[in-house]
């Protein structure tokens, strides 16, 4: 009998993990593609994202909680047996609902940008396009040399409402951030 009850809590727990499993890459952020170029002596990045995000993320979104991404760039210069990081960027952007104003907007924190959409699909595809945002002057870059630039997005859990903070480090519908985009630099 104790085998039994054993074998039965180890399929559950199987299960359980597989269903997570499931429903975390089902709900999630991806950089599909990000490039950097030079424009007026500074490499200004572009990317796109999608974000597929669950019911509960939904939900909060709509019931007037912020939600914020924080894009973490990058620029790394190669050498034979590391990779050295000489700079570092942090772009906070948040997307939230205003009930009075039946409207959705999104917030790029480091630039002073809003925007205001009327449906959450807009505000979302507006989030998804990060254009012509300077990163960094081009007199950085030293001549030959290798660098390779990464790029990651994260929500920023410790920006939730307490109780709800709690609940996204253990709930799967809360993975919405996203591995590291990396991509080499060449002049």
């Amino acid at each position: 009998m104790n085998f039994r009850l054993w074998l039965l809590g180890i399929l559950v727990a199987t299960w359980s993990v597989i269903n997570n499993s499931v429903i975390a890459a089902e709900f999630s952020s991806n950089i599909n593609r990000a490039s950097l170029n030079l424009q007026r002596q500074n490499y200004v990045l572009n990317a796109d994202i999608d974000f597929n995000l669950s019911p509960v993320a939904i939900q909060a979104i709509n019931s007037s909680i912020i939600l914020t991404w924080q894009v973490q760039f990058e620029l790394q210069q190669q050498h034979q047996w590391w990779n050295q990081t000489i700079l570092t960027r942090l772009y906070d952007y948040q997307i939230r609902y205003h009930a009075l104003l039946n409207s959705y907007s999104v917030n790029n924190q480091t630039t002073a940008r809003f925007q205001r959409f009327s449906s959450l699909e807009n505000a979302i595809k507006e989030l998804a396009r990060i254009r012509n945002l300077t990163v960094f002057p081009a007199n950085l870059l030293q001549a030959d040399e290798n660098y390779i630039v990464r790029i990651k997005l994260d929500l920023k859990r410790e920006n939730l409402p307490v109780p709800l903070r709690a609940l996204s480090y253990f709930a799967s519908q809360w993975n919405l951030s996203s591995e590291w985009y990396v991509w080499d630099l060449t002049e």
